[in-house]
């Protein structure tokens, strides 16, 4: 059965990641399981992460594309539209992970919210990519498995293939 993303007429995404409690939701998807071999071009209002297990991907955010391969991955602002296709004609394996801003904001007086505010609704950042041969950007991706192991554990995954 092949997977979709339900979007709206203006793209959105429409569905609701994780829950009240916990705004947060794993994905281990095949990109040619999806309906039309790619992920549908859509956006939503949520943070996503997505790194490349095996195989490589194009993936675009608003108007710059990335090529992405395992080890690699990216960023995705709130409200930017993001797609992702198979390169060169390669079949890609890659975890998202999507959560609300409000999962990493402090409580409604702290000034750490201010900062959280402004990335999600800075324009200049649709994106971000992650290699690890980027210093800083190793020290994201050696925690990242363990990230999404914990958080594998503590919630329902979506496997999407």
């Amino acid at each position: 059965m092949a997977n979709f993303i339900i979007r709206n007429e203006n793209l959105m995404e429409e569905r609701i990641f994780g829950d009240y409690s916990f705004p947060l939701e794993v994905f281990y998807n095949i990109l040619s399981k999806f309906e039309h071999g790619f992920v549908d071009p859509h956006w939503h209002s949520e943070l996503e992460f997505t790194i490349v297990q095996n195989g490589e991907m194009e993936y675009q955010v608003n108007n710059t594309i990335y090529k992405l391969k395992k080890g690699q991955g990216i960023f995705s602002n709130s409200k930017c539209l993001h797609t992702a296709r198979p390169y060169p004609d390669r079949d890609c394996t890659f975890y998202s992970v999507v959560f609300n801003p409000i999962l990493v904001m402090s409580h409604e007086n702290s000034t750490l919210n201010h900062y959280i505010d402004e990335l999600v609704d800075l324009n200049e950042l649709p994106s971000l990519l992650l290699t690890p041969e980027i210093p800083w950007k190793v020290n994201f991706w050696k925690s990242f498995p363990i990230s999404v192991c914990f958080i594998w554990k503590k919630i329902p995954v979506m496997i999407y293939g």
